[in-house]
């Protein structure tokens, strides 16, 4: 893969290998300060690429639902497109860094925009405790890549990795608040 800087040229970053479920790396810019950059498949950084002009990730944990006893993660992504006159196709988004993803995949198959924004939430039920979701607990970033392809009508797919990292304040955040039976606000 040809990296090219884009977005991001006046930022200082470097390659760092980053391991996937299926045994092999990607390997995705980190900048100095530590923040991961997403990286499209055809190697530009801090960008979405050819069809994808910018992304954002939301996360939380909601307190648990009454009649089920259970917790429920809740993760959502936005796209922006470019381009208002191309047809979407199919938008599939899966988590590739864990052999046990939490974040189901999305598959969306009819993909309506809205001012050339695509959004969508999945949700995991699940009991919130050091033993079902360690990486919630630890005192490490944890670092979930996306990737994200996106398939035009009549022209290639596009693929772009989106790392979403959690680090300790965030996670403790999001435990307290589910605990608290708060609504979470990020």
């Amino acid at each position: 893969m040809r990296i090219t800087p884009s977005a991001l040229a006046d930022e200082s970053w470097t390659l760092k290998p980053f391991p996937r479920a299926n045994g092999q790396s990607l390997m995705l810019p980190v900048t100095d300060d530590g923040r991961v950059l997403s990286i499209s498949e055809d190697g530009k950084v801090g960008a979405g690429g050819k069809w994808i002009a910018n992304h954002t990730m939301t996360f939380m944990v909601k307190p648990k639902n009454p009649v089920n006893g259970m917790n429920s993660i809740m993760w959502g992504i936005n796209l922006h497109f470019k381009y208002t006159n191309r047809k979407i196709e199919q938008i599939i988004v899966e988590e590739i860094a864990h052999t046990n993803p939490i974040f189901p995949k999305i598959n969306d198959n009819i993909p309506k925009l809205s001012s050339n924004m695509w959004s969508k939430y999945s949700t995991a039920l699940i009991n919130i405790n050091p033993s079902s979701v360690p990486w919630l607990y630890s005192k490490e970033t944890t670092t979930f890549i996306f990737k994200v392809t996106a398939r035009v009508f009549n022209q290639p797919s596009q693929t772009i990795y989106i790392p979403f990292s959690f680090d300790e304040n965030t996670k403790r955040s999001n435990i307290q608040d589910a605990q608290e039976g708060k609504s979470p606000t990020t």
